[in-house]
Formats: structure tokens, C-alpha cells, sequence
């Protein structure tokens, strides 16, 4: 990681250190059903490897909680990120579930380290894209990638939606990031933090000229929450509190620990509410719906 670089991105290093035990714990790993959508992309590179894939790359790692569910189908895996705080939390969990072939190292997407010149059978980067220097990235993947290797990015909708009719938690939440996001913008916190526009990843893999061919697709995960209503309440505000966004407003005081109080009792209230007007008993525990939308833009090299 050379000097440059260590100036160039480190507000968005700054972004996500602090929380990254916090982060490991409540933020979702990938799919299985994900998992196996993205392996058809590079289905003839595993008939070498009794049906695994030789090596999986996965930038932006964090934590590792994409990077663990490759390792069940690849004979290598390599977790790459520049945050001191998230690759101690991937490395003390690498000991925890007694992995062998999962590697992190300290890194960014457009220069991977310890990976060879057409290597590499998939790169995969979950919930990170937007924090990258797409052009240099791309063209680090044509480096690495094997042809007709992949690079897929994936991301979810944020917060989860709440089923059953409860939507209107997953309202409040938004809405609150959105202007959490926008005072912070006007008293300039995120200085130095380039966020790129998600919408654009395919347009900007087709630009880059180093994929033979793109597309995007979408993917849904149902899970089912056993929990009182104030457990419900708890995840969901333990979730937001991973955010990069919410972490950066509570460390500039552009929003307090009081006004995210305020926050859980706006949400709290509105599930009571809904309950009411559904006829729906939630005192004790119950089960709970929610839905993890995601979206991948992918590139076949």
C-alpha cells in the first residue's frame, strides 16, 4: 500500500474504523442461493477442480463476510481491503471457524497483492463497489482474471424491508439516512469520501473496455426473525449502526446517540401501530419477515 494511496482513500478508510466487531456481527453474508447464481457465470473454469473454483478474489472485503462463503467452493480465497480495524476482525474470525485456504491481506481493488497475472477465476466485491476507482479497478481485474473469469459486484437494498405489512419501519429508517446524509453534506463531513453512483456500475463496465461481455440481475432473501417486538426494534437499529454514513455523523455530531433513540421510538411505534390496525398481536415472541434485496452487475473477461 503505497504513500498515495493511503492519502488518496483515507477518508473512506476513516469511514469504516471503529465498528468492525459491531459490523461482522449484524451485517448479512452473502446468499446461497446468490452464491450458486454467480457460479453458473463461471461454470466451465471449475470442472478442473472437482467442481470448485481454483481462486476467488473478493475487494473491499471487510470483515470477510462475502469472503467465508467462497471458501466452500474454492480451492483459494483472497480477502483484500485497506481498514486495519475490518481485517483484525476478519483474521480473528478466520481462527474461529478454522479455515485453511482463506487468505486477507492488506490491499485495494486496483492493485491486488499476491495474485498472479491470470489467476484468478471469479473477483467478487459485496457492498463495495461505489467506494472504488472503477477505471483502475476494472483494469486490475483484465490483469488477474483467467478469460472468461468474472468480476461481480453485488449490493444490497438498505435497511431490510419488514414484511407483512410493516413497511413503514423500513420508511422511517430511510428516510432518516437520507437526511442524516444530506446535513452532513452541507456541513461537509464526508470531505474526501468519494461515493460512486450504483446505478452507473454496468454503464462503467462497459465503458472500461476490459469485459467481453456485462449484464445485471436481481436476487431476494427471505429470512424469518424469531423475536418480541423489542428484539425486532434492536435489530434493525443495530443495523444502522453499521453504516459508514451513521458512524461518520455520530463521530462529526451531525446526529446523537439521542436523536438515534429517537429514531428506535419513531420505528417502535409504527410497528405497534400497523399491529393495531392489522389486528396483529406482537406481545411476545413471534416470527418476523424481513427481505434482503440485492442487485449484481457482473463482467466476463
Amino acid at each position: 500500500m503505497t504513500n498515495l494511496e493511503q492519502e488518496t482513500f483515507k477518508a473512506h478508510v476513516d469511514r469504516f474504523t471503529g465498528f468492525g466487531k459491531e459490523y461482522n456481527k449484524i451485517r448479512p453474508s452473502i446468499p446461497v442461493g446468490l452464491r450458486t447464481l454467480l457460479l453458473d457465470l463461471v461454470g466451465e473454469l471449475r470442472q478442473g477442480n472437482e467442481g470448485k473454483l481454483g481462486v476467488v478474489v473478493d475487494v473491499g472485503c471487510g470483515t470477510g463476510l462475502s469472503t467465508f462463503t467462497w471458501s466452500e467452493v474454492a480451492e483459494r480465497v483472497v480477502g483484500v481491503d485497506p481498514t486495519e480495524d475490518m481485517l483484525k476482525q476478519a483474521v480473528e474470525e478466520k481462527k474461529n471457524r478454522k479455515v485453511e485456504n482463506v487468505e486477507f491481506v492488506s490491499g485495494y481493488s486496483h492493485n491486488i497483492p499476491k495474485v498472479e497475472d491470470n489467476s484468478v477465476d471469479l473477483i467478487t466485491a459485496s457492498q463495495s463497489l461505489h467506494w472504488m476507482d472503477l477505471p483502475l479497478t476494472f483494469k486490475e481485474a483484465n490483469r488477474v482474471l483467467k478469460p472468461y473469469g468474472a468480476f461481480v459486484g453485488y449490493d444490497y437494498d438498505f435497511p431490510p424491508t419488514l414484511m407483512g405489512g410493516f413497511f413503514k419501519s423500513t420508511e422511517i429508517v430511510r428516510d432518516w439516512m437520507t437526511d442524516i446524509n444530506k446535513r452532513g453534506d452541507e456541513k461537509e463531513i464526508y470531505k474526501g469520501v468519494v461515493r460512486g453512483d450504483k446505478s452507473k456500475h454496468l454503464e462503467n463496465m462497459r465503458k472500461s473496455g476490459h469485459f467481453r461481455m456485462s449484464g445485471e440481475g436481481l436476487f431476494s432473501e427471505r429470512l424469518e426473525w424469531k423475536s418480541d417486538l423489542e428484539g425486532v426494534v434492536a435489530r434493525l437499529m443495530d443495523l444502522v449502526g453499521t453504516w459508514g454514513l451513521i458512524q461518520t455523523a455520530l463521530k462529526a455530531g451531525v446526529t446523537t446517540d439521542a436523536e438515534v433513540e429517537q429514531i428506535r421510538g419513531q420505528v417502535r411505534q409504527s410497528l405497534i401501530q400497523t399491529a393495531k390496525d392489522l389486528n396483529i398481536n406482537v406481545e411476545g415472541e413471534r416470527t418476523w419477515t424481513i427481505c434482503w434485496f440485492y442487485r449484481f452487475r457482473y463482467g466476463i473477461k
